[in-house]
């Protein structure tokens, strides 16, 4: 999945370059790939499936004419891999695309802009995702970042955090001034503009 527009990494441009070449409301916006990122999932689970069945057909045989405990083991391993686990994995990562872009997309296509602040860079790690400060100088394509920002509304303080892969940032740094799109309705519900197109499916917004 991927959207058809270009956006460069936050940080890259001033904020107010950022704001003067954003559309008018409701800004247009395409994405591509949807179905073949559907379709690639399916073919992955039947092929895993498959594979999995096969080993423990092959395995259940060894066992009932030998009475081999070690290949009845390898059946009992496997099989949770073909029903449960590679099943789970691709619905969950795919929902939690679609539900990234979701909330992106509409922050992009009706929100407002706004002049914010980097208040805060974190690398996230581990599965509860433990922040330890950034220290370093090289971008990881598979670590996060957490960003804790500020940004003005009509004289009011805002916050806000978003989760984003840390080669996604090379160009921020703690006070880097940003472009922040909030929803007018409620401005607790905002992201930083621009992000490159991926960002839109694997940015972590809390």
């Amino acid at each position: 999945m991927r959207i058809v527009e270009t956006f460069y990494k936050p940080g890259l441009e001033t904020p107010d370059e950022v704001i003067a070449s954003l559309p008018e409301v409701p800004r247009p916006l395409h994405v591509a790939g949807m179905r073949w990122a559907v379709i690639w999932r399916v073919l992955c689970a039947l092929i895993v499936l498959a594979l999995c069945s096969a080993i423990c057909y092959v395995a259940m045989g060894y066992y009932i004419d030998d009475a081999n405990f070690i290949a009845w083991m390898v059946a009992v391993a496997v099989a949770p891999i073909g029903l449960g686990f590679v099943p789970w994995w691709l619905i969950s990562s795919y929902r939690k695309h679609i539900k990234s872009y979701k909330y992106c997309s509409r922050l992009y296509q009706i929100g407002l802009a706004a002049r914010g602040n980097v208040n805060m860079l974190t690398r996230v790690t581990g599965f509860s995702e433990d922040c330890h400060h950034i220290e370093h100088t090289w971008h990881s394509s598979l670590s996060r970042v957490r960003i804790d920002y500020t940004f003005d509304v009509g004289g009011s303080l805002k916050t806000g955090t978003m989760i984003l892969r840390e080669q996604s940032i090379p160009y921020l740094s703690l006070n880097t001034e940003i472009c922040v799109l909030y929803d007018p309705e409620d401005p607790k519900t905002n992201m930083i503009f621009p992000i490159p197109s991926s960002g839109f499916f694997d940015a972590l917004v809390k």
